[in-house]
């Protein structure tokens, strides 16, 4: 009787034991999946800003100039969009002094902080020019479209001159099917920031212009790590 109840008992404590040992290499495969998941899921691309090229004439009054954006974000989160600058301002009203191009600043941000920067160019022309039926479709007045990706790189891997050179993850192209790729450079403050001998997360910014002196505009995400 005695030796049964202790092989009960010792049956109890190896199905216990097999049992805590199980939850706890689930509790940590759980832990590591869900680990995986938000190191994959981390929001490093910056949302997209689309405005269709516009034009306006003098002795007529400014248009909402937030009407015809559109924000794309790859997370589908919300996106905060607003005007930075503008030459141009709701409601006024345009004469001669205001032909030319004119530019308006718009800034995108995302949930997670990421930030696009876009320069519209519009195109004010007189009210006579219209009237005359003069062409102005040879006019340029769309930006280059500058894509970024986050990039990884080890320690020392290379320098900033290089990685410039390289531009990796970075392409621009023009509305003239134009690559403007070769022509990207970073803006001054980001590269002087940016030390590739040194582990850490660095915003960059990409900045290109078309013959007709459009600009271009992207951040990327540089993820420095240790060797």
């Amino acid at each position: 009787m005695k030796r049964h109840w202790e092989n009960a008992n010792l049956t109890y404590f190896i199905k216990l034991s097999c049992l805590v040992f199980l939850a706890f290499n689930f509790t940590s495969v759980c832990q590591s999946a869900f680990a995986q998941e938000t190191t994959t899921q981390e929001d490093l691309i910056a949302p997209k800003i689309l405005a269709p090229s516009l034009t306006l004439t003098t002795h007529t009054s400014v248009p909402n100039l937030m009407a015809d954006v559109i924000v794309m974000d790859d997370h589908d989160s919300e996106t905060e969009l607003r005007i930075l600058s503008s030459d141009l301002v709701e409601g006024m009203e345009l004469d001669e002094t205001d032909q030319g191009i004119k530019y308006v600043t718009y800034q995108a941000v995302d949930a997670a902080g990421n930030e696009t920067i876009f320069i519209r160019p519009i195109y004010v022309y007189g009210y006579q020019e219209q009237a005359d039926g003069e062409d102005i479709s040879s006019i340029d007045i769309t930006p280059p479209e500058v894509t970024c990706y986050p990039v990884y790189l080890k320690v020392g891997s290379q320098s900033v001159a290089e990685f410039e050179d390289k531009k990796a993850s970075a392409s621009a192209t023009d509305n003239n099917i134009e690559d403007l790729t070769p022509n990207l450079q970073l803006e001054s403050s980001a590269k002087a920031k940016l030390d590739l001998d040194k582990p850490g997360n660095y915003l960059v910014t990409w900045e290109v212009e078309d013959r007709a002196g459009n600009k271009g505009l992207a951040n990327q995400w540089v993820i420095v790590m240790p060797q």
